[in-house]
């Protein structure tokens, strides 16, 4: 199979998350018209934005109680996207979380790829998101971002583009917050985790930043990008780099 790449269309990308259920749609739509630049098999997660994240913060100490609210949100939104791709002409079919990968204790253990896989080699673009997940404590919150890493060592993935609001992962050096071309563990103390007006329940930028270090010593190319500024995905889907932040 030809290693696919990985998209994530961020929850802050392609809604605002100050707003409940609100969609960024022109940058949603632009979003899913630049996955056409791709030459290889494509597959996109994508956030929750304002449609997840204060459902789960208001369900933060029972998440049970909110489990269907929770999911209803997440497949509203998916559908959103899916309204999108359709738009672009994209051939893609969504697949709910829940129904190839296993949770316990709030991380994977588990998945089955084989249908992934298949649709890959389809050249059909398999769309999954973040979403809530039963476990055995009861039920938690699984982010696009851990599945998106998750998939890229699952399908050795040859590349990772994370679509943010910001141009990319900001470091401090010197009292001087500067945009960091690429980004290694030895940058983690100098992280500067942005100002939001709302709290992401997945853990922000640190807990994706994370997640993504994870591939650093893979053949997974890890790029994070603005996806707020037209032509930086479909550049980068081309190969062009140097558009945001590189992890290494």
């Amino acid at each position: 199979m030809v290693k696919p790449i990985i998209v994530k269309f961020g929850g802050s990308a392609i809604t605002y998350k100050h707003k409940p259920f609100s969609l960024r749609k022109q940058v949603l739509y632009r979003l899913a018209r630049e996955l056409r630049a791709s030459s290889a098999p494509l597959l996109l997660v994508h956030g929750g934005g304002s449609f997840a994240h204060p459902l789960a913060k208001r369900y933060q100490k029972n998440l049970v109680a909110g489990f269907l609210e929770i999911h209803r949100a997440m497949e509203r939104l998916n559908s959103k996207v899916m309204e999108a791709l359709e738009r672009a002409r994209i051939p893609a079919i969504s697949i709910p979380p829940s129904s190839f990968i296993r949770v316990r204790r709030g991380e994977i253990v588990k998945s089955e790829v084989s249908l992934i896989k298949w649709l890959l080699e389809k050249r059909i673009v398999p769309v999954t998101y973040g979403d809530i997940f039963p476990d055995n404590r009861g039920a938690c919150i699984v982010s696009g971002d851990k599945i998106v890493c998750h998939l890229a060592m699952r399908l050795h993935a040859r590349l990772a583009i994370f679509c943010m609001d910001v141009d990319g992962i900001y470091i401090k050096e010197k009292d001087k917050m500067l945009l960091a071309s690429e980004f290694s563990f030895d940058d983690l103390s100098k992280l500067v985790e942005l100002p939001t007006r709302v709290a992401d329940v997945t853990g922000g930028i640190r807990e994706k930043i994370q997640e993504a270090l994870r591939l650093a010593d893979t053949p997974t190319h890890v790029c994070f990008i603005n996806g707020l500024k037209k032509g930086l995905l479909s550049r980068t889907l081309k190969g062009e780099r140097g558009l945001g932040t590189e992890i290494h």
